[in-house]
């Protein structure tokens, strides 16, 4: 499995990001929707030691290139 690296920064549900980033010359490549669902046990013991166990699913969404891996 390749290196994955993530940034989440927070964005104001004002903010279209999309028409910024045109104008920077980037282009989408590829869209998914994500879903994520997370787990722990009746005691929180895995939140508790700052843990966690996050079960992701994606589906592709069409009319977008599909990424290389």
């Amino acid at each position: 499995m390749g290196l994955e690296i993530e940034a989440k920064m927070p964005l104001s549900a004002e903010v279209d990001i999309e028409p910024r980033l045109r104008e920077l010359g980037a282009e989408p490549v590829y869209c998914v929707i994500e879903r994520d669902a997370f787990f722990d046990d009746s005691a929180g013991s895995l939140r508790a030691g700052d843990r966690g166990l996050r079960i992701r699913t994606r589906r592709d969404i069409d009319g977008y290139k599909q990424p290389t891996i």
